[in-house]
């Protein structure tokens, strides 16, 4: 929402004061950061990594994409749960996002198509890397609509999983995505 309500916003005095402000925030915020380029997750021990996965992959109810995506904070804002055997969620995206006029970004679409794979397979306890993404684009995904997402499990086979994702706008799949994914090595 941040980035949405300042894409959105005209420029002027208004903006000039709060682009000093974030600045300031900016600057403080340097003071306490880690000198690693990782991700706070990176740091965690094996045991705390399994607590993680535990914590937000454990509970068919627990927001396991939420958790996925606090990794990377300009990943587009979407909670996936279990439902049955296929990982679901729901996102409307805004101004932040656009590709062509009204729609979201195509290079966003296969965002959340490798997300909703990515969250899956995390949520299932096996923390992966995208080691191939395939994207098919069939229709535009507009601006504000909510854009439903599902993702499941084609097979699993040692490291590799292959998993299968799509987007979907009132019921017609807009985008479809397939993922070779390998697990993160012990």
């Amino acid at each position: 929402r941040p980035a949405d309500t300042a894409v959105r916003s005209r420029p002027g005095a208004h903006t000039a004061a709060a682009a000093a402000q974030i600045e300031a925030i900016v600057a403080e915020l340097e003071q306490h950061t880690v000198d690693d380029v990782l991700p706070w997750s990176y740091a965690l021990d094996p045991e705390q990594k399994q607590l993680l996965i535990r914590l937000t992959g454990g509970d068919t109810s627990s927001s396991a994409g939420r958790a996925w995506s606090s990794f990377n904070p300009i990943a587009p804002p979407v909670d996936m749960v279990m439902d049955g055997e296929e990982h679901v969620g729901r996102v409307a995206l805004g101004s932040a996002f656009t590709g062509p006029p009204g729609r979201v970004h195509g290079g966003t679409v296969a965002t959340l198509l490798d997300h909703a794979m990515g969250a899956l397979l995390f949520h299932l306890g096996r923390p992966s890397f995208t080691a191939r993404l395939e994207i098919d684009y069939r229709a535009a995904a507009p601006l504000g609509a909510p854009l439903d997402l599902r993702a499941n499990v084609e097979s699993i086979d040692g490291r590799k999983s292959h998993v299968r994702a799509t987007i979907s706008v009132d019921g017609e799949v807009a985008a479809r995505g397939y993922g070779l994914f390998l697990t993160m090595a012990k």
